[in-house]
């Protein structure tokens, strides 16, 4: 497993996200006002990252990313590839399963999952809010055989909703809490960089069991079980910040500047 870094000129600080809803021309203060909350209450920090075609414009892989990674990397004709999209958060499952099934037939075969963040391209710049909102992406005891969850943090509600449905501990929620308000939601990859989390802070000991949970569009819930087969203490893509997690505090930065939006009498600040 590889997680990747994105650039620092990635990031998405309180004063760019304030400056990059106020140019959408197509916002009322409703509108700018329930984009702020869900901003507000997203769960993000100031070093959170955001995809760059997200700032730059839309984006459409033409040929497909597979066919693209085999024709960079000179591979072989006969390689098979398959392009899973629509699948939203819960394809990296769906790869994994792809994957599992596949070598029930294709004996000592190798098989590379790759899977990417992909909410950019589908930014709605309307003022529709069941539309906005997407931008911004109890009974059993499941503790029982699991020692780790591997939960997708697809946002603060997400989050917080999962550990209450499923009973879960602070401490279960941590690696995906901190995903979130470190990289964000990276859409299908936001597992392993969640994964990548409990690896860096040596959590996982060989015959650990870890429950993979993911979400996705439709509604869509995909979950597989792990096995570590060894003790694992890369530090990975968090290496650079791992120790200074988690904060004392995950007070949202946006809050302070736009904590102003929960007042009912607001009007649209200046641009």
């Amino acid at each position: 497993m590889k997680c990747f870094k994105p650039s620092d000129d990635q990031k998405v600080p309180t004063e760019f996200a304030g400056d990059m809803i106020k140019g959408c021309k197509n916002l009322g203060m409703e509108e700018y006002r329930f984009l702020l909350r869900a901003i507000v209450s997203s769960g993000i920090g100031e070093e959170t990252y955001g995809p760059k075609n997200f700032f730059v414009g839309l984006m459409a892989l033409v040929p497909s990313l597979t066919s693209r990674i085999i024709n960079h990397y000179k591979m072989r004709e006969d390689i098979k590839s398959f392009n899973l999209s629509g699948m939203g958060c819960s394809a990296t499952l769906i790869s994994i399963n792809l994957v599992q099934n596949m070598f029930k037939t294709h004996r000592n075969k190798f098989a590379l999952v790759l899977t990417s963040e992909s909410i950019a391209p589908n930014w709605y710049n309307g003022n529709e809010k069941s539309m906005i909102l997407t931008n911004w992406k109890v009974g059993l005891n499941f503790k029982l055989g699991v020692d780790h969850f591997c939960l997708h943090p697809g946002g603060k509600a997400v989050i917080d909703g999962v550990k209450r449905s499923l009973a879960l501990t602070e401490d279960d929620m941590e690696p995906s809490r901190m995903t979130l308000h470190r990289f964000g939601n990276t859409s299908a990859s936001s597992l392993w960089y969640v994964l990548g989390y409990m690896e860096a802070k040596k959590r996982l000991k060989k015959g650990d069991r870890v429950l993979m949970i993911g979400f996705g569009s439709g509604f869509k819930c995909n979950s597989c079980m792990w096995e570590v087969l060894r003790d694992l203490e890369d530090k990975n893509v968090w290496e650079d910040c791992v120790d200074k997690f988690p904060p004392k505090s995950l007070n949202n930065p946006y809050l302070e500047k736009y904590g102003w939006v929960n007042d009912e009498n607001a009007t649209m600040p200046p641009p």
